[in-house]
């Protein structure tokens, strides 16, 4: 699985190297860009091969989108998705998630946890909770 950090976030890139190293599997690749893209060209190169693209608040249309054909998720470390072609992400079957709040690293951790989220499985896991889908039956709240 690859993971494209495609626009700065505000964290440092040691940081993003020792989540990479201390949290995440051998088998997900962490791209970090540092810089803002210049352009929608590399905002494609960038995403390439991504299943999980990060990003803030820059633009992220239709054109960039459907060139990003192994994209599975959007997450988006900024309050509002009004950046992003939510239709097509709807057409297409790409989760967006978003974090509110302003404070660099409240937003950062919020992404990085909705990102170890998905690759454990926890939303999957809560729904079979409490459907029933357990040894003991069914959820009690």
């Amino acid at each position: 699985m690859k993971i494209a950090i495609v626009e700065p976030l505000g964290i440092d890139e040691k940081a993003v190297e020792k989540l990479q190293q201390e949290f995440l599997p051998k088998d997900i690749e962490l791209v970090y860009y540092n810089t803002a893209p210049a352009d929608d060209a590399e905002k494609i190169r960038r995403a390439a091969g991504a299943q999980i693209v990060m990003l803030a608040n820059m633009p992220f249309r239709k054109n960039v989108l459907e060139k990003c054909t192994d994209l599975k998720m959007l997450s988006v470390a900024f309050t509002g998705v009004d950046h992003v072609d939510m239709d097509y992400c709807r057409e297409n079957d790409i989760m967006v998630c978003n974090c509110s709040g302003y404070a660099n690293e409240a937003v950062s951790e919020l992404v990085f946890g909705m990102i170890i989220n998905l690759y454990r499985s926890i939303f999957a896991a809560d729904k079979a909770v409490r459907s029933g889908g357990t040894k003991k039956g069914t959820y009690a709240d």
